[in-house]
């Protein structure tokens, strides 16, 4: 190999190293605030509550999802229930939840999520997720102005509700 071959082979790799970078390796996906996550599932709850509906559980497969998805509508600024050709059931089940119903409530735009349980309580398909009998478990997103409610109910074992405030089911 000749010192020209070795200055070409060089050149090239310099070349293809400024038109197609390696991308840094993304950091890990924020966890959402816990006192926001507290104050979704009780105003949650309170609702379905009054409803005479069991209360739902917080999943942390279903809190990684809603989390990571949400971090991807504020990356993207857009709000969509799809990310990538992957809807809710694809990424709650990337998560290892293996479920047999779920559902999906997103908004942006609203500052607390006092404020974003009222928006989607005013929307008839959010409030129709809300008080969905058949979701037993629950997890939530929050990024910047958007912000992610997946439910769920996992295949198999139905989750039960117990007066009191008590909820049997696997997690």
């Amino acid at each position: 190999m000749s010192l020209n071959d070795i200055l070409i082979i060089i050149i090239e790799a310099i070349i293809k190293a400024i038109t197609n970078p390696t991308p840094p390796p993304q950091p890990p996906t924020p966890p959402p605030s816990s006192d926001f996550i507290t104050q979704l599932l009780t105003l949650h709850n309170n609702h379905r509550r009054t409803l005479g509906l069991g209360i739902l559980t917080l999943n942390q497969a279903i809190i990684n999802a809603a989390q990571k998805h949400t971090v991807w509508m504020n990356q993207n600024k857009t709000l969509s229930h799809f990310a990538n050709g992957k809807g809710p059931g694809d990424r709650i089940s990337a998560e290892g939840y293996k479920w047999s119903a779920y559902g999906e409530n997103i908004a942006s735009g609203y500052a607390t999520p006092q404020a974003v349980f009222q928006g989607w309580l005013n929307s008839s398909g959010h409030r129709a997720n809300i008080e969905n009998s058949r979701y037993k478990d629950v997890g939530f997103g929050i990024a910047g102005k958007y912000w992610t409610a997946d439910f769920a109910t996992k295949t198999g074992m139905p989750a039960m509700s117990l007066p009191g405030g008590l909820a049997l089911g696997d997690s």
